[in-house]
Protein backbone atom coordinates (compact mmCIF):
# COMPACT_ATOMS: atom_id res chain seq x y z
CA UNK A 1 0.00 0.00 0.00
CA UNK A 2 1.05 3.57 -0.54
CA UNK A 3 1.20 5.39 2.77
CA UNK A 4 2.13 8.89 3.83
CA UNK A 5 4.90 9.52 6.30
CA UNK A 6 3.06 12.57 7.57
CA UNK A 7 -0.63 11.64 7.42
CA UNK A 8 -2.51 13.00 4.44
CA UNK A 9 -5.59 14.00 6.37
CA UNK A 10 -7.22 17.13 7.67
CA UNK A 11 -5.57 16.83 11.08
CA UNK A 12 -1.99 16.27 9.91
CA UNK A 13 -1.98 18.08 6.55
CA UNK A 14 0.62 15.70 5.14
CA UNK A 15 1.06 16.19 1.41
CA UNK A 16 1.26 13.71 -1.45
CA UNK A 17 4.75 14.76 -2.45
CA UNK A 18 8.01 12.91 -3.10
CA UNK A 19 9.63 12.10 0.22
CA UNK A 20 6.31 11.88 2.07
CA UNK A 21 5.15 8.73 0.30
CA UNK A 22 6.30 5.26 1.27
CA UNK A 23 5.24 1.67 0.84
CA UNK A 24 3.74 0.01 3.90
CA UNK A 25 1.99 -3.28 4.39
CA UNK A 26 -1.74 -3.11 4.98
CA UNK A 27 -1.36 -4.22 8.59
CA UNK A 28 1.10 -1.41 9.47
CA UNK A 29 -0.99 1.13 7.60
CA UNK A 30 -4.11 0.12 9.53
CA UNK A 31 -2.27 0.10 12.86
CA UNK A 32 -0.78 3.56 12.24
CA UNK A 33 -4.23 4.99 11.52
CA UNK A 34 -5.20 4.42 15.14
CA UNK A 35 -2.71 7.13 16.15
CA UNK A 36 -3.03 9.31 13.05
CA UNK A 37 -6.80 9.64 13.32
CA UNK A 38 -6.61 11.23 16.79
CA UNK A 39 -7.06 14.98 16.92
CA UNK A 40 -4.11 15.19 19.34
CA UNK A 41 -1.40 12.56 19.04
CA UNK A 42 -0.33 11.04 22.31
CA UNK A 43 3.37 10.39 21.74
CA UNK A 44 4.61 12.65 18.93
CA UNK A 45 3.68 15.35 16.39
CA UNK A 46 3.18 13.12 13.33
CA UNK A 47 1.27 9.90 12.83
CA UNK A 48 4.21 7.63 11.98
CA UNK A 49 6.37 9.26 14.64
CA UNK A 50 3.67 8.65 17.22
CA UNK A 51 3.11 5.12 15.93
CA UNK A 52 6.82 4.30 16.21
CA UNK A 53 7.00 5.75 19.73
CA UNK A 54 4.92 2.89 21.16
CA UNK A 55 7.90 0.96 22.51
CA UNK A 56 6.11 -0.38 25.60
CA UNK A 57 7.66 2.14 27.98
CA UNK A 58 5.62 5.32 27.44
CA UNK A 59 2.01 4.15 27.58
CA UNK A 60 0.19 3.78 30.90
CA UNK A 61 -0.74 0.18 30.13
CA UNK A 62 0.24 -1.98 27.19
CA UNK A 63 -1.87 -0.45 24.44
CA UNK A 64 -2.86 -2.14 21.18
CA UNK A 65 -0.05 -0.43 19.27
CA UNK A 66 2.58 -1.48 21.84
CA UNK A 67 1.25 -5.04 21.59
CA UNK A 68 1.43 -4.82 17.80
CA UNK A 69 5.13 -3.90 17.89
CA UNK A 70 5.76 -6.65 20.44
CA UNK A 71 4.25 -9.15 17.98
CA UNK A 72 6.70 -7.92 15.30
CA UNK A 73 9.81 -7.84 17.52
CA UNK A 74 9.29 -9.93 20.70
CA UNK A 75 12.76 -9.04 22.01
CA UNK A 76 12.41 -5.70 23.83
CA UNK A 77 15.95 -4.50 23.07
CA UNK A 78 15.62 -5.22 19.36
CA UNK A 79 12.17 -3.58 19.29
CA UNK A 80 13.45 -0.38 20.89
CA UNK A 81 16.49 -0.30 18.57
CA UNK A 82 14.42 -0.76 15.39
CA UNK A 83 11.76 1.74 16.45
CA UNK A 84 14.46 4.28 17.33
CA UNK A 85 16.19 3.80 13.95
CA UNK A 86 12.93 4.42 12.12
CA UNK A 87 12.06 7.42 14.28
CA UNK A 88 15.40 8.96 13.33
CA UNK A 89 14.61 8.46 9.63
CA UNK A 90 11.28 10.23 10.06
CA UNK A 91 12.78 13.09 12.02
CA UNK A 92 15.43 13.51 9.35
CA UNK A 93 12.71 13.73 6.69
CA UNK A 94 10.67 16.24 8.68
CA UNK A 95 13.77 18.40 9.27
CA UNK A 96 14.11 18.72 5.49
CA UNK A 97 10.85 20.72 5.49
CA UNK A 98 11.38 22.88 8.56
CA UNK A 99 9.76 25.98 7.00
CA UNK A 100 6.53 24.09 6.37
CA UNK A 101 6.60 22.61 9.87
CA UNK A 102 6.96 26.09 11.39
CA UNK A 103 4.12 27.50 9.26
CA UNK A 104 1.70 24.60 9.66
CA UNK A 105 0.22 25.54 13.08
CA UNK A 106 -0.58 29.05 11.84
CA UNK A 107 -2.00 27.69 8.60
CA UNK A 108 -4.20 25.24 10.46
CA UNK A 109 -5.59 28.04 12.59
CA UNK A 110 -5.84 30.83 10.02
CA UNK A 111 -6.51 28.95 6.79
CA UNK A 112 -8.45 25.73 7.49
CA UNK A 113 -10.35 26.03 4.19
CA UNK A 114 -7.06 26.32 2.28
CA UNK A 115 -5.68 23.21 3.97
CA UNK A 116 -8.90 21.32 3.23
CA UNK A 117 -8.59 22.32 -0.45
CA UNK A 118 -4.93 21.32 -0.46
CA UNK A 119 -5.84 17.96 1.07
CA UNK A 120 -8.62 17.41 -1.49
CA UNK A 121 -6.40 18.40 -4.41
CA UNK A 122 -3.57 16.15 -3.20
CA UNK A 123 -5.96 13.24 -2.71
CA UNK A 124 -7.34 13.67 -6.24
CA UNK A 125 -3.81 13.88 -7.63
CA UNK A 126 -2.76 10.74 -5.74
CA UNK A 127 -5.78 8.81 -7.01
CA UNK A 128 -5.14 9.87 -10.63
CA UNK A 129 -1.46 8.93 -10.41
CA UNK A 130 -2.15 5.56 -8.82
CA UNK A 131 -4.85 4.74 -11.38
CA UNK A 132 -2.53 5.81 -14.20
CA UNK A 133 0.28 3.60 -12.89
CA UNK A 134 -2.11 0.66 -12.53
CA UNK A 135 -3.36 1.18 -16.09
CA UNK A 136 0.23 1.36 -17.40
CA UNK A 137 1.11 -1.77 -15.46
CA UNK A 138 -1.96 -3.54 -16.86
CA UNK A 139 -0.96 -2.57 -20.40
CA UNK A 140 2.57 -3.80 -19.79
CA UNK A 141 1.43 -7.17 -18.43
CA UNK A 142 -1.02 -7.56 -21.36
CA UNK A 143 1.85 -7.06 -23.83
CA UNK A 144 4.10 -9.52 -22.00
CA UNK A 145 1.42 -12.23 -21.90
Amino acid sequence: MIEHLDGMNRLRAGLHVPGNVLVACKRCNNEKRRDDSLRILLLARSGWESFLSHDGTRCVAPCRTCLYWESIWPDGAERRMRLTENLERIRSFRNSFSEFQRALPSLMEAQPALLTKLYTDCQAFAEREINSLLADFGSLTDRVS
